[in-house]
């Protein structure tokens, strides 16, 4: 099988993104509205709108965000942040614990006391539980061009008793995708032209509610079908924010990587700022966007100082004195023009060390494919790493890669099935501007730019 590196991630937050599917469609969203529960309104992080928020300032996207709503649920970022220029207001239509329901206006709940889609978007002045409206109404030039809506954990963990939720997940999802058609036909109503994207459940690891294997799988299968009610529906697009961050070596079905979640084991319910950032990258690829690139300017593969990579451009290397000869250390692999194989079970790695002053020092990146083996159908080897160690005295890093895991030390960046990808793999090092929030480092990227 085979990987790479491009799209950026801050070391310590470094991740990777599936390859784009499609070409931008501009670089203007409009007027956006968020619209979901505690995963959008953030729990002890900014939520995904603020990584997001990242990814659309580093391509060059803008928008105005705008909502009910100001700030997070617990901890995050501050309205009025700025990164790379651009102020994050945190504005949106989320709450805590927010059902589909509530937002649909099919009944009335205590989340947005009886307000709903209809009253936000100026289309009745009436709440749910039958008192008048007085809220902020987005009409005229505030109506939203762009809606992102992640909604329906808490229908599906919290509604009824979640030990039955396999059995009556017809009735249950019947009910949120109703309701989905309910939140639409509003957003439509308010502006024909509107970009509707409809975000899938994310995954979790142990939370009060929902522990069983059924309980998983049945989110999980929630999760299809709500791809096939939005195929085929104009300005609809479903995309699915799991790509990363769902444990590939785990026995329960549609469980999440702990590290990428808060308080596993308590809460491990909320992902954490590792977490957002995979599920910004997800979305951000699925609209035909570049993951992080913090805040640099987009170079190809030759644009930076020193670049090492295999086929199709200069320099390229096919063999392990090629390596050595530009001064890296290797361990336990062969390199030829397929890629660079793991060796004997156990430890494979390749090392570079280089000094300040050297042109390094203004950045460079590290191209390779890897042929790992087979852990989905063999059985899953996560004690056998691929590193990639490059440093100096002032950063250093070593990325490690094994049939599951793609890590960061021993942080987990991403999981994937390995032998299933096969994309490259880019390591980067560039200098950053901490005046504008851009962190220097190391950064992962998986796909092409």
């Amino acid at each position: 099988m085979k990987v790479r590196l491009p799209l950026p991630l801050l070391a310590a937050l470094a991740a990777a993104f599936p390859a784009a599917t499609a070409a931008p469609a501009g670089t203007e969203l409009g007027n956006v509205m968020f619209v979901g529960d505690s995963i959008t309104h953030g729990v002890n992080s900014a939520s995904y709108r603020w990584a997001l928020h990242k990814i659309f300032t580093d391509n060059g996207i803008s928008y105005r965000a705008e909502g009910v709503k100001t700030g997070n649920y617990s901890g995050g970022v501050t309205a009025g942040t700025s990164y790379g220029g651009q102020i994050f207001n945190n504005e949106h239509s989320s709450q805590a614990s927010a059902r589909a329901w509530e937002i649909s206006g099919r009944s009335n709940g205590s989340r947005f006391d009886g307000s709903n889609i209809n009253n936000w978007l100026g289309l009745s002045g009436t709440k749910a539980n039958g008192s008048a409206y007085s809220g902020q109404t987005f009409t005229g030039d505030n109506t939203p061009d762009t809606f992102f809506m992640m909604i329906g954990t808490n229908d599906l963990l919290s509604d009824g008793n979640n030990a039955t939720l396999a059995n009556r997940l017809d009735s249950v999802s019947q009910n949120l995708l109703n309701d989905m058609d309910t939140i639409v036909e509003a957003m439509f109503q308010a502006n024909e032209h509107a970009n509707v994207i409809i975000l899938t459940i994310p995954c979790w690891t142990r939370h009060s509610n929902g522990n069983s294997d059924a309980t998983h799988q049945a989110v999980a299968d929630y999760n299809d079908r709500l791809k096939t009610w939005g195929n085929g529906r104009q300005n609809v697009t479903v995309i699915d924010v799991n790509a990363g961050i769902i444990d590939v070596t785990s026995s329960t079905p549609f469980y999440g990587v702990s590290s990428m979640f808060n308080n596993p084991g308590s809460d491990g319910l909320h992902p954490n700022a590792q977490g957002d950032l995979l599920m910004a990258g997800n979305i951000a690829r699925a609209m035909g966007y570049a993951g992080r690139t913090a805040g640099q300017e987009r170079k190809a593969a030759g644009g930076l100082a020193i670049n090492f990579h295999q086929g199709g451009q200069s320099p390229a290397w096919s063999s392990n004195s090629h390596l050595e000869n530009k001064g890296f250390s290797l361990a336990n692999v062969t390199v030829d023009e397929n890629g660079i194989s793991l060796g004997q079970s156990g430890e494979s790695s390749i090392s570079y060390s280089w000094a300040e002053g050297t042109d390094l020092q203004n950045g460079f990146t590290f191209d390779c494919n890897l042929v790992l083996g087979n852990g989905a159908a063999d059985g899953w080897d996560t004690a056998s790493d691929f590193s990639i160690s490059l440093g100096n005295s002032s950063f250093y890093g070593t990325l490690n890669i094994n049939e599951a895991y793609i890590k960061w030390g021993d942080a987990i960046l991403y999981s994937l099935d390995m032998s299933a990808n096969a994309e490259n793999l880019r390591m980067a090092y560039i200098r950053g501007n901490e005046l504008e929030g851009l962190k220097g480092g190391y950064y992962v990227w998986l796909g092409t730019c």
